[in-house]
């Protein structure tokens, strides 16, 4: 298991999707999405995402992770 797992985009929320079955998810840790679509993409195979990025930039990602980790 990891702390977070950061998604920065559609096709990225897919690769954990496929890599990790749904009773194991809980090893991505707290998952940070970079925007809105990525967090549609995220419900869509069934990742919870516990923050979004505001900006919705690399910036904002590692201020939400500062958030969620703190």
């Amino acid at each position: 298991p990891v702390s977070a797992t950061t998604v920065l985009s559609g096709s990225a929320a897919r690769r954990p999707a496929e890599a990790v079955p749904p009773e194991q998810r809980w090893r991505l840790g707290r998952v940070v999405v970079i925007g809105p679509s990525t967090y549609k993409v995220c419900q869509e195979v069934g990742i919870a995402a516990h923050a979004m990025a505001k900006p919705h930039s690399v910036a904002g990602m590692v201020e939400a992770l500062h958030g969620l980790c703190v």
